[in-house]
């Protein structure tokens, strides 16, 4: 299984120091949103990353953009949450597939936003998904969770059973981040946090049952936290001043 992470968002990193850390930390994929970028910024943004043997995974708004790309493509970001309706989508994709059949690329996609029941349905409402096509999706924890194989086991059948027992899967966003989160009702409530250690724990063991269950990549969000002590900023591999976290120990194979 191919070990990944979000790299980039729409501008190129302009660190070879970095990129070439990346490739010595054994990250085999870079995931990459160029959704608003231009063909020149977009392989400027491939290119820094292929030039040290890492693999690319380049979100894409359309079928035109899959033309600037080498590796593989992923059709658009979440679209349960950000749309377009299903019907839209599934017009866009199998586009995208004849485009990504045409040029050598891998196409994945919904990339919905989770397995919950708005993303399983958004799959559901797309009907099969193009031969070609590997079935990207994304997972976190709940509020206060962490890694449990069972309920990872379930999740997994839930979705063979909307896409097939031999469609390619990839998970290209994961994570858990150490930001305070509440969880429960009110009055009963709770504040709970996650260390870094815990989190590692949590990136090691996905890695292994997705491994072990066939899963083609899963990609950890993401590269850097955010400014803030919030869920969205802390799921980082380096911290606000750029000092790798040990949850980058995950990517190791030893």
């Amino acid at each position: 299984m191919l070990r990944g992470l979000q790299t980039h968002f729409n501008e190129p990193l302009n660190n070879d120091s970095l990129v070439s850390e990346l490739a010595d930390k054994t990250v085999q994929l870079a995931r990459i949103d160029e959704q608003v970028s231009d063909k020149a910024t977009t392989q400027a943004m491939t290119r820094e990353v292929e030039s040290e043997g890492i693999g690319t995974l380049v979100i894409v708004r359309d079928s035109a953009q899959i033309k600037w790309l080498n590796d593989m493509a992923e059709l658009r970001n979440e679209p349960d949450i950000e749309g377009p309706e299903p019907e839209v989508y599934r017009d866009l994709l199998w586009e995208a597939a004849e485009v990504a059949d045409e040029y050598g690329v891998t196409l994945c996609g919904p990339a919905v936003s989770g397995f919950h029941k708005r993303g399983l349905g958004y799959l559901k409402a797309i009907g099969p998904l193009p031969p070609n096509v590997i079935c990207s999706i994304h997972d976190y924890p709940e509020p206060g969770g962490y890694w449990s194989d069972a309920k990872a086991a379930e999740k997994l059948r839930a979705l063979r059973d909307i896409i097939g027992p031999d469609r390619h899967i990839i998970y290209s966003e994961m994570g858990a981040h150490t930001a305070p989160e509440r969880f429960g009702r009110r009055p009963f409530s709770q504040t709970v946090q996650r260390t870094n250690e815990e989190a590692l724990i949590y990136l090691q063991e996905a890695f292994i049952f997705l491994t072990v269950n066939g899963i083609d990549a899963a990609v950890v969000y993401q590269l850097n936290d955010g400014p803030e002590n919030v869920p969205l900023h802390r799921y980082g591999m380096r911290d606000i001043n750029g000092k790798w976290k040990i949850q980058m120990r995950a990517f190791r194979r030893n």
